[in-house]
C-alpha cells in the first residue's frame, strides 16, 4: 500500500482522458492505489494507460473488498460503466465511506463486460497489479508461522483463517524469536505492495503477539496460487 494521509477525501472521478501530445501508447495498464485518509474512510484510486491495441473487452471496473482474517466479509463496493477508453491515460476513484480505521483490508479491481458480467483484466490489459492492502491505523496483518523457506522470510498463514502469505524481514529483532519456532503469532503493522518483490507483498512489522491458529479442516492455498493472484 502506498500510504498518504490525507485532510480532505476524494470525491468519485469519472475516467477521463489525459491530455498527452505525442503518439498513441502501445500498451495498455492497470495499477490500483489505496490512500488512508486521517481515520476513516480509504480513497481507491485506479490508474490505466489503454494503448492503440487495447482490445475493448473490459468496458467497465468493479471493486472488492475483503477484510483480512474474516472469511465471510467480501463485499461489491461500487462500479462504473465507461463504454470504450481512447488510447491515454484514464483514472479512476472511489471513496469506500464504510471502510473502518484500524482494520485490514485486501481490495480487487474486477473487469466487466458491457452487460455487467465479469471478465478478465487479461489480455485487455498487458499488464495489470489489481489487488493492493489497506492498513490505515496498524491493523493486524497477518496470523500464523514465520518461516526462512524463501529470502526474506514469509508468513505462512493459518489454516482456514482467510489470511494471505507475505514476505517478512527475517533478522529484525521482533520476529526472530518466532522464526522456524513453530509458534502461530499475529503481526501488526503495515503493508507494503511497492518493492518489486517477485515473491509478493510485504509486512512492515511492528508488533508480534503469540496467537494460536484455530483449529478448522480446510485446503490451504500454495505459496504459488497466491502469488497467480497479483
Amino acid at each position: 500500500m502506498r500510504l498518504l494521509i490525507v485532510f480532505s477525501i476524494l470525491l468519485l472521478a469519472v475516467p477521463s482522458p489525459a491530455d498527452v501530445p505525442g503518439e498513441p501508447p502501445e500498451f495498455s495498464d492497470l495499477e490500483l492505489d489505496l490512500i488512508c485518509g486521517i481515520t476513516a474512510p480509504t480513497s481507491v484510486l485506479i490508474s490505466m494507460t489503454i494503448g492503440v491495441n487495447f482490445d475493448g473487452g473490459v468496458q467497465g471496473l468493479a471493486l472488492e473488498r475483503s477484510e483480512l482474517g474474516n472469511c465471510a466479509s467480501a463485499v461489491r463496493i461500487n462500479e462504473i460503466q465507461y463504454g470504450t477508453l481512447a488510447a491515454g491515460a484514464h483514472t479512476v476513484m472511489w471513496t469506500d465511506a464504510s471502510a473502518v480505521f484500524g482494520i485490514a483490508y485486501r481490495y480487487r479491481v474486477i473487469g466487466l463486460k458491457s452487460n455487467g458480467d465479469e471478465v478478465s483484466l487479461w489480455p485487455s490489459f498487458d499488464m495489470a497489479s489489481p489487488v493492493d492492502y489497506a492498513t490505515c491505523g496498524d491493523p493486524v496483518v497477518g496470523h500464523g508461522l514465520i518461516t526462512s523457506d524463501i529470502a526474506p522470510g514469509l508468513l505462512e498463514p493459518c489454516d482456514g483463517g482467510c489470511w494471505d502469505f507475505f514476505t517478512v524481514e527475517v533478522g529484525d529483532p521482533i520476529l526472530d524469536p518466532f522464526v522456524e519456532s513453530g509458534i502461530p503469532v499475529q503481526l501488526i503493522g503495515s503493508i507494503d505492495c511497492t518493492l518489486g518483490n517477485v515473491e509478493g507483498c510485504h509486512l512492515n512489522v511492528t508488533e508480534v503477539i503469540a496467537v494460536p491458529c484455530p483449529v478448522v479442516a480446510t485446503q490451504k492455498d500454495s505459496w504459488g496460487a497466491v502469488k497467480a493472484r497479483f
